[in-house]
């Protein structure tokens, strides 16, 4: 490793992940078939993992999701933020929410895991 061709820092990668999907989804506004269409469509040209998603008050127009970015070797959760204006998509890792949800992520995407296999 050499100062012009640094190995990438584990936060490094996961925001390249969180950057990435955040361009997804950016590109694929508006949603003509609701968020959670979009945020599926994004991930699926990805590897990651939809958790859920919630109104967090009936008078807040913001749509948000939680999701399993990476590799089961190199995974990161994410808090995925849509406004209901105009305004940026924001793609966030949970070290870098300020979101609440983002609390409970890592417990229901523990759940959801484990569940999977046994479907």
């Amino acid at each position: 490793m050499n100062a012009a061709d640094p190995v990438p820092t584990i936060d490094q990668k996961t925001s390249s992940l969180a950057r990435e999907l955040e361009a997804a989804l950016e590109a694929a506004a508006p949603f003509e078939n609701g968020c959670e269409s979009a945020l599926e469509a994004a991930l699926a040209g990805m590897d990651g993992l939809f958790l859920f998603q919630l109104h967090p008050e009936p008078e807040d127009d913001r749509w948000i999701g939680a999701v399993l970015l990476g590799s089961e070797d190199d995974q990161t959760m994410g808090i995925v933020t849509i406004p209901g204006s105009e305004s940026a998509v924001s793609v966030e890792t949970l070290e870098h929410s300020q979101e609440p949800l983002a609390r409970i992520v890592p417990a229901y995407a523990a759940v959801l895991t484990h569940l999977r296999p046994a479907a």
